[in-house]
Formats: structure tokens, sequence, C-alpha cells
């Protein structure tokens, strides 16, 4: 893995991606560029404007949904988070610079960056 790429992988079906054979999902970051990958395909390659902070997969699922929904890709920069799902994506500006996604069973953490606030979304 080359110096500054993070990669992050997604636990195959558990978290609602439609797939077969148990193929193996990875999100990878490293500048301004993200690269989704499954079953060694990449899947979608976004370029950003700013520099990417952090990636990850989260869940916004809701109680009593009878069928949730598929995780949704969540890119971060300093400035904002940007989700992508279903061929859509929203962008979101944040109260301040953040550093960290941290993905919960059912939404996400962001960690501001030096006071190590955190917003739950």
């Amino acid at each position: 893995r080359e110096s500054g790429v993070q990669a992050k992988y997604l636990p195959t079906c558990a978290r609602g991606l439609r797939c077969s054979g148990g193929e193996q999902h990875e999100v990878c970051c490293a500048g301004r560029e993200v690269v989704w990958t499954a079953g060694g395909v990449v899947r979608q390659t976004l370029e950003l404007q700013r520099e990417v902070v952090d990636a990850d997969w989260v869940s916004f699922a809701v109680e009593g949904d009878p069928i949730p929904p598929p995780p949704t890709l969540c890119v971060l920069t300093e400035e904002e988070l940007t989700s992508y799902s279903a061929g859509e994506a929203h962008a979101t500006a944040l109260p301040g610079p953040a550093g960290r996604i941290w993905p919960l069973s059912k939404g996400l953490l962001l960690q501001e960056v030096g006071s190590g606030r955190v917003w739950f979304l």
C-alpha cells in the first residue's frame, strides 16, 4: 500500500449491499481521489475539489424499515461531508474542520480537528 493511501473494507453482504459470491467491497482514498472496488473490479472513481480527509461506509437505516437501505459511501473533506447513494451525491457543510468519520450501526460521528468535539449525523 502506498504512503498516504487509506483503505476501508465493507463487510460483504452483512451491511446490506446486494452482492453475489461474497465479494469484498473496499474504498480507498488518496489526495483528492476516492476509488470504490468490489470483487477486485472498480465500481466508481470520484475526484473531489478538495483533499479527502476520510471515507467510509455508513448505514442510515431507520427504525421500523422492513428492508434497510444499502450502506452509503461518505467522503469527508475538512469543510464538508458528501454522501453517495443510488447515483446521487449530497454535500453537507460542517460547522468546523473535521478530521475523522466514525461509522455507527445507524448514522455516524464526525470528529472535529483540534478540539476533539464530535457531531452525530
